[in-house]
């Protein structure tokens, strides 16, 4: 299921520094002297109850439209309030009723759906947990905890203690206002030792997701045994316009709509950018390895990516897969036939993405894409994802 380390290909760069032959030759003669860092970067896909968050979405649509109605009926009937403030009332009922009673029922009629509707989340988690073994430090987006269950995140984390990964930073276990619904979702798991962490919650939201979950970030100083310092830090941006056309059914070929730029992505980045800056990653310690990674939701050669990678470039790291991109998302096998089909939404079938990368201060060992897959190919849950992990190993 792991792919080779990828083989290079000579492409012009631009915005981009990649490292020299020299650098990745001297990589490797330190690996014999000194310890190894073994990383893996994945969206887990746990979103929410159901697939793809169509299922409690539903719910929330039928709630909303019920709470809305009582309402209005009830304003009207006691108070007789005018169309406007009863509008008014309805929101701000709705705001903090329809999510909770929605999701309220989406918890339980977990545990009764089809597996495939709830898309097999512990036995990916379990999964995932198998893959563990080949690493030493492990990077989670989309571990989302929804309304008031943290469970994936706990169980994982938990599982995780058993084999080695003692110590773990995460990010609020509940959401923030305005947001009411999931968490950030970003877990770091570690055999080293994490000495302080951080986390940030955006101040800038997509409109689509700022009632639902707080994309952010999150920091964690990592500790080896001669004492220097592994600086860590990750994220999972907000989608582009794209994502949400398609989720609405809407088919970008057919509409006038740009939806090549991630402007709400473009304003997280220098939100996330000044806060690896603020908690060190830019720092001048030569010593110590300095790594960026996480679910970036843009495409090579994009603006946003041009953003993200001339800043990060500035304070000394470096895409290590640049100009060796493979697809992280919806990916496909040589006849085009896509390895995953139980999370990937229909309309993203059969088109491979480059959502996910790693940035690092340091040339890697070995690097690939990791599809973790299902060791029985009978299952219906043919992944951890519908992300394919990425790995580095380091020298430090």
């Amino acid at each position: 299921s792991r792919s080779e380390p990828i083989n290079k290909r000579k492409r012009n760069v631009i915005l981009v520094r990649s490292f020299t032959q020299a650098q990745m030759i001297d990589g490797e003669n330190q690996l014999k002297n000194q310890q190894q860092v073994r990383l893996l970067s994945i969206n887990i896909c746990l979103s929410a109850p159901g697939g793809n968050l169509r299922y409690p979405a539903q719910l929330f649509l039928v709630v909303f439209s019920f709470v809305n109605i009582v309402v209005h009926a009830y304003c009207y009937y006691f108070y007789h309030l005018g169309i406007i403030a009863n509008t008014i009332i309805a929101l701000i009922v709705c705001f903090f009723v329809c999510p909770q009673l929605g999701l309220a029922t989406a918890i339980p009629m977990t545990y009764l759906l089809p597996k495939y509707q709830e898309q097999y989340k512990k036995e990916r988690c379990n999964l995932l947990l198998d893959y563990l073994k080949d690493y030493d430090v492990v990077v989670i987006q989309e571990c989302t905890n929804i309304w008031y269950s943290a469970f994936y995140e706990d169980y994982i984390v938990k599982e995780a203690s058993k084999i080695g990964f003692k110590y773990r930073a995460t990010g609020p276990k509940r959401p923030r206002l305005p947001a009411t619904i999931g968490n950030s979702g970003l877990v770091i798991l570690s055999r080293f030792p994490i000495i302080s962490h951080a986390h940030l919650i955006y101040k800038h939201q997509a409109w689509f997701d700022w009632y639902f979950v707080n994309r952010g970030a999150l920091y964690a100083r990592l500790k080896f045994d001669d004492g220097r310092i592994m600086h860590l830090a990750q994220t999972h941006l907000a989608s582009g316009n794209e994502v949400l056309l398609q989720s609405l059914h809407v088919d970008n070929n057919t509409h006038n709509v740009i939806t090549s730029d991630n402007s709400h992505g473009s304003k997280q980045i220098v939100e996330f950018v000044k806060f690896i800056r603020d908690n060190g990653v830019f720092s001048d310690d030569g010593s110590a390895l300095k790594v960026v990674c996480g679910d970036f939701n843009c495409k090579p050669h994009k603006p946003e990516y041009e953003i993200l990678s001339q800043l990060l470039n500035e304070g000394g790291l470096t895409d290590i897969f640049v100009e060796e991109w493979e697809p992280t998302f919806a990916a496909v096998d040589g006849n085009g036939v896509p390895y995953e089909t139980l999370m990937t939404h229909w309309a993203d079938l059969g088109k491979p993405k480059t959502l996910d990368y790693i940035f690092s201060s340091v040339p890697s060992t070995k690097r690939g894409v990791d599809r973790l897959a299902s060791k029985d190919p009978s299952l219906l849950y043919q992944q951890v994802s519908d992300h394919s992990g990425l790995y580095a190993h380091f020298v430090v």
